[in-house]
């Protein structure tokens, strides 16, 4: 998971540094109830805050939005409704995690940081009871679509990384959710990581 993105090379720059810091507190504040409460209805509410606050239709944002919505209402059609109150509460980063983004985003954040932050809970393999075979295809369809979007992210970011060693980072990042070894609900709460790791770290960027 050793896939260090730098966030400094997207195009969009605020007038000045107090217009950067008051740009990465709305984002932090507009990210909160996905990060808090990682459920469609909190999708639904950052799309609706994202186009009030003037993001363009064409952002990348919206793309993961997309995405994202759909893997949480898909898993919530598949998984008991004990199992989705589950999967929410591991991939709810909490009160630590929310001072970490805070530093974290002002100090020009690594994905490293957000993939630490909360996922020890991969390691306690907890079970979630739900349509195994459903929300086995809903994974594989998200991480279909997200070892795309974070290769996107690190040509934009890495322009000088080499195409070979940035396939060997994703491919490292990504290995958990390829190995037949990996429990189901695992991959699922890494799924969710990721998605949210990606959109803090693109709204991250739009406010450089």
């Amino acid at each position: 998971m050793l896939l260090l993105i730098s966030l400094k090379m997207y195009p969009r720059q605020p007038h000045n540094q107090q217009d950067k810091e008051y740009s990465i507190q709305m984002n932090i504040n507009l990210l909160t109830n996905v990060l808090l409460n990682p459920t469609p209805e909190a999708v639904w509410q950052l799309q609706a805050d994202l186009l009030a606050a003037g993001h363009s239709l064409q952002a990348d944002e919206f793309a993961l939005l997309d995405a994202f919505y759909h893997y949480l209402t898909a898993m919530q059609a598949n998984l008991t409704s004990q199992g989705y109150t589950q999967l929410a509460s591991y991939l709810s980063i909490g009160a630590a995690g929310m001072a970490v983004l805070e530093g974290g985003m002002a100090a020009n954040l690594s994905l490293l940081q957000i993939m630490r932050e909360g996922l020890t809970v991969l390691s306690s393999r907890q079970y979630i009871k739900g349509s195994t075979a459903e929300i086995e295809r809903t994974i594989r369809d998200s991480s279909w679509f997200l070892y795309r979007a974070f290769w996107q992210l690190s040509s934009n970011t890495q322009a000088s990384l080499s195409r070979d060693r940035r396939r060997q980072q994703l491919d490292d990042l990504f290995a958990p959710l390829q190995d037949g070894q990996t429990e189901t609900a695992v991959k699922g709460i890494l799924v969710g990581r990721l998605f949210q790791a990606i959109l803090i770290m693109t709204l991250h960027a739009a406010s450089q």
